[in-house]
Parts: structure tokens; sequence; C-alpha cells
């Protein structure tokens, strides 16, 4: 007499198998990439954008932001996850300002790129150069015809990293007026300083 039809359970215990340790593998997969994208980043090169540049050689959002992607680009990350690595990059005003979105939006890595360039993209013209060059003094040991080449690699940088033809065009015609400003202010003697303000006020001529 024939025994009972049973399920064949050997197949379907197979297929469930193949199925539970594809989705398993998906799922480690998925954490390593997370692991990896969170962890793997160079501690040494994990420089965090704090705001506006406010001292000589600080970069500026875009520079920071070009730096950023280029660390993060061989870790694959989906975009929640870049975005999470993007908001744990910031201090100070940056990470207020994207604290101040939804979390939704928080989230979305275009989003949080959008307001920090709202943020700390118009200021301009080429902001670490601009700092740097409005910041720079004569050095002790540094003489007057290098302090003034000086001056002028770094405005040179800020009309040529100007990120628009209209700033880099205003650049150039404020450029001697500048150059003079700069110089006489940033000289190391008070009694030069004096001197080539009474200079610059004596003369007509506009060049530097």
């Amino acid at each position: 007499m024939p025994g009972p039809n049973l399920p064949d359970t050997g197949a379907s215990a197979s297929g469930s198998g193949t199925s539970s340790n594809q989705f398993d593998f998906d799922a480690m997969s998925q954490f390593f990439k997370r692991a990896m994208g969170f962890h793997g980043i160079p501690q040494g090169r994990r420089t965090k954008f704090k705001g506006e540049p406010t001292r000589p050689g600080e970069l500026s959002f875009s520079e920071w932001l070009r730096e950023f992607e280029q660390i993060v680009e061989p870790f694959d990350l989906e975009d929640i996850e870049k975005a999470r690595a993007l908001v744990d990059h910031l201090v100070g005003s940056a990470r207020e300002e994207v604290m101040c979105l939804s979390d939704k939006n928080r989230s979305d890595y275009s989003e949080v790129k959008k307001a920090l360039e709202l943020c700390f993209s118009v200021s301009g013209i080429a902001p670490s150069a601009s700092v740097e060059f409005h910041n720079r003094r004569q050095g002790e040991r540094e003489s007057l015809a290098d302090f003034s080449r000086s001056l002028i690699r770094l405005y040179n940088k800020m009309e040529t990293t100007a990120p628009t033809q209209e700033e880099a065009k205003a650049l150039g015609q404020l450029r001697n007026r500048s150059l003079r400003d700069q110089f006489s202010g940033g000289a190391r003697e008070e009694w030069v300083r004096r001197e080539l303000r009474r200079i610059s006020l004596a003369t007509q001529d506009d060049g530097f």
C-alpha cells in the first residue's frame, strides 16, 4: 500500500535557503558598504568645514567641497549616506545652517549642498584669496619689494578664481587702488605707512 504523498521539502528548502542566503549576502554587503563609507575615510583627511573663511589659508566652501567629494568618491556611498557624511563633517555656523533643514532635506545630499552653497558661495570674490589678501602684512624680515610682489600674486589669484566674469572685471577695475591701500596699510613700520599714505594722497598716478 503506497504511503501518503508528502511534500517535496528538499527542493523548497533549497530554494528557501538560496533566497535566504541571497538576502543575507545583500544585507552584509550594505552593512560593510556603510561601515567603509563612514569609517574608511583616513582620519587625517577629515577636515571639517565651519563656515566663511576668517584666516589666511582656510578653504572656501567650493574648495572644501571639492576635496570632500574627492575623498568620499571611492566609497560609492548612497545619497542618504553621502548626505550624512557631509553633515558629519560640518561644524560651527555651517552645521547650524544645515540643522535648520527638515529631516527629509537633511538626508538629501543635493539639498544639503544647495543650502551650504546659498550661504557660503555667494560672498563673491574667491573667499580664501580675498581673506588672505586683506589680512596680508609685511613680514618681520620681508622687504617692501617682496611684500608688494606677494600682494600682486594674491590679487592675481583673486582675479583668476573669481566665480563670474563680472566679478573678475570689477576686481580688475579696483586693482591698483586695492593694491595701493593694502600696501600702505600693511607695511611693518608706522613711519613707512604714513609716508606711503602721504605719497598716495599727493600723487595723481593711478598705477601701482
